[in-house]
């Protein structure tokens, strides 16, 4: 979204919550548009409408588990996610973000059921099976951490991440 349809957008989307307070959708959409202008207080308030508007709405409640992880806000973005994650078990995208979000909390433990139900849901994901070796690697379990990284070269020759990681873990596992 560019500058100018972000301010177009922004001014379309408060005219329909004018119009209607209670609608959930323009809320989070509007918080959306909102962050991607860098109006990040005002952004995380209408996630929060969208949610109070409407508790079930797993969009509003990912994008302000995000918000909030960006912001180091860890607690209260697992919060968030694990709820995206219960309304919308089957989305990948969700237990990716609520992976990140338990990782950088230092929860790798947890992080790790997330990641593998990401490769669960994308097998053809490399990024799915690195971040997996990732978290693994960083729990000494090098000899699997070693397998993920090599399924997501397979998946992608060119993620020079993995290539990086999985060298550091064969050097960590002697």
């Amino acid at each position: 979204m560019d500058r100018g349809n972000a301010k177009q957008a922004i001014e379309y989307l408060r005219s329909a919550i004018r119009l209607r307070p209670e609608f959930s959708a323009a809320h989070n959409t509007l918080g959306y548009a909102l962050e991607q202008s860098n109006v990040a207080d005002t952004a995380e308030k209408h996630y929060r409408r969208a949610i109070d508007a409407w508790p079930d709405n797993a969009l509003a409640h990912n994008n302000l588990g995000r918000f909030l992880k960006r912001k180091s806000d860890y607690d209260e973005a697992i919060d968030h996610l694990t709820i995206a994650v219960e309304l919308t078990p089957t989305n990948g995208a969700v237990h990716e973000m609520l992976g990140n979000a338990l990782n950088a909390a230092g929860r790798p433990g947890e992080a790790e059921k997330h990641y593998r139900e990401v490769t669960r849901l994308w097998p053809d994901s490399g990024l799915a099976f690195s971040n997996l070796g990732a978290v693994l690697a960083s729990q000494g379990q090098f000899e699997e951490a070693i397998r993920m990284f090599r399924q997501a070269l397979k998946i992608d020759p060119s993620d020079t991440s993995a290539r990086m990681n999985l060298t550091k873990a064969q050097q960590q596992q002697k």
